[in-house]
């Protein structure tokens, strides 16, 4: 064997011992990379709220004869999207109306069976979210003989 055998030799020793060296740390380093942040997971609870700043009127004993009609124009909903509105209409004589409807407004007319000088209704508008209620928004309103009255809800 010649020097130039030699120097390749140990040459190629010297390589094959960096490689063996390196390379482990070179795949060590490629896996302690950070990792991305985790997800993090964030609740929240939406509660249903009472409509408010109800817009409409009522009106007593219309000219139909006894009865209350109330139209309800608008109303603010300060809760989560609503699928649904109930409102309802009662006396203080059994008398009763309900209405289900998605706008935000309404007219309900109940005739007054009671034959008393003053009847009192409660009017109540509330929410509804699949099987959620919210709490209602209450008016009460009463009546005197039959005189025709209105005014605002």
């Amino acid at each position: 064997m010649n020097l130039l055998d030699r120097s390749r030799r140990a040459a190629s020793v010297a390589l094959l011992v960096v490689a063996v060296l390196l390379v482990p740390g070179v795949a060590l380093a490629a896996f302690s990379v950070a990792s991305p942040p985790r997800p993090t997971l964030q609740v929240s609870v939406a509660t249903m709220a009472a409509p408010t700043n109800v817009v409409g009127t009522y009106l007593c004993n219309p000219p139909l004869g006894d009865a209350m009609q109330v139209t309800v124009v608008d109303f603010t909903d300060g809760g989560p999207a609503a699928d649904g509105y109930v409102f309802t209409l009662s006396s203080d004589h059994g008398t009763s109306v309900t209405a289900k409807g998605r706008l935000r407004s309404q007219v309900l007319l109940a005739p007054d069976t009671g034959g008393k000088n003053s009847t009192t209704w409660t009017i109540t508008i509330g929410s509804t979210l699949s099987s959620w209620t919210s709490p209602l928004w209450s008016r009460q309103v009463t009546c005197v003989g039959r005189k025709t009255e209105t005014g605002p809800l």
